[in-house]
């Protein structure tokens, strides 16, 4: 039993590793869309940023908004109707 166990623990924690490295590549990539495919993109989300200023973004509306003003501008041209 404890086998098993550590084998599904084994399992999420390559799953949270996965996770964490798609994010940290979206963000150094600029790349909105790899960062909705990270993100759940729901009213709950939360993010602290930036570093050099911290304030809380609620909901994936928001925290979208910070990305797109907190990353050059020729980045996000393509969501610049939204």
């Amino acid at each position: 039993m404890a086998k098993n166990s550590s084998g599904k623990q084994a399992a999420e924690i390559s799953k949270i590793k996965a996770s964490n490295e798609a994010y940290y590549k979206a963000l150094s990539a600029r790349d909105m869309r790899a960062m909705e495919k990270v993100w759940t993109c729901a009213a709950d989300n939360i993010l602290i940023a930036p570093p050099s200023n911290p304030r809380v973004h609620l909901g994936w509306s928001a925290i979208k908004r910070n990305w797109l003003a907190y990353w050059p501008r020729r980045l996000s041209s393509d969501y610049a109707g939204e």
